[in-house]
């Protein structure tokens, strides 16, 4: 999966928008956008995961941590799941 340049300045674009927003209108953005697979729309964040996901973003918008891409994701889980696989393999 990719996402062109132009999309990521939109995402930009309509995250600056949005920052100054009340819970309700977030939510209802995310409802509608409810086709992604896994939403749950009765989720509701807890103040301690709304902390760390402020704590998260500040760290990649300060540069201290650089965001992985999908490609580099689905990498680590490859990765990930051939060493899990070679220690069943080598228990037998």
């Amino acid at each position: 999966m990719s996402i062109a340049p132009e999309q990521i300045k939109e995402i930009d674009k309509i995250i600056k928008k949005t920052a100054e927003w009340p819970d309700e209108a977030i939510t209802l953005l995310v409802g509608r956008l409810a086709c992604i697979p896994g939403y749950d729309p009765d989720f509701e964040l807890t103040d301690e995961l709304r902390v760390e996901l402020e704590r998260r973003i500040k760290e990649v918008e300060s540069g201290k941590v650089k965001p992985l891409t999908w490609e580099e994701v689905e990498a680590n889980v490859r990765r990930a799941l051939e060493r899990g696989l070679e220690k069943v393999k080598n228990r037998k």
